[in-house]
């Protein structure tokens, strides 16, 4: 009986004291569009277009293979069969911030940095000495 008698004396007040908080209104604020100040040469995009640049290895036999090009927080931008003898120009559209492009052509990755609004991508090795 003693518990039950103090269950209620602890929870009585809480309801009490639970019901009576007010609740802050927000109102939103609002911007006449027409009384900003912007320079002229302002870039309201949010996007750029990059240009990747695929050049091809020609083999004896066609090799095909999947290609995705996607942007470092995994979105994909690109997915498609692509021949590894067959030189490609793609035209992405990439968020502002992003500085380079994941490529993957079957198994193989490559981390291609944007220069200039363009990124090279060669199946040719280079062989170093």
């Amino acid at each position: 009986m003693k518990k039950q008698l103090y269950f209620l004396v602890f929870c009585i007040p809480m309801f009490i004291f639970s019901s009576c908080m007010k609740e802050q209104e927000v109102l939103p604020q609002t911007t006449d569009l027409q009384k900003i100040n912007v320079s002229s040469d302002f870039n309201w995009s949010t996007g750029k277009v990059v240009a990747l640049h695929i050049m091809g290895l020609p083999t004896v036999l066609p090799v095909f293979s999947s290609l995705i090009v996607s942007v470092e927080d995994g979105n994909i931008l690109y997915q498609g069969r692509h021949e590894m003898s067959k030189n490609l120009t793609l035209k992405v559209v990439v968020p502002n911030q992003v500085q380079s492009l994941n490529v993957r052509y079957g198994s193989m990755d490559y981390l291609l940095s944007i220069l200039k609004d363009e990124a090279t991508l060669s199946f040719i090795p280079e062989i170093q000495d």
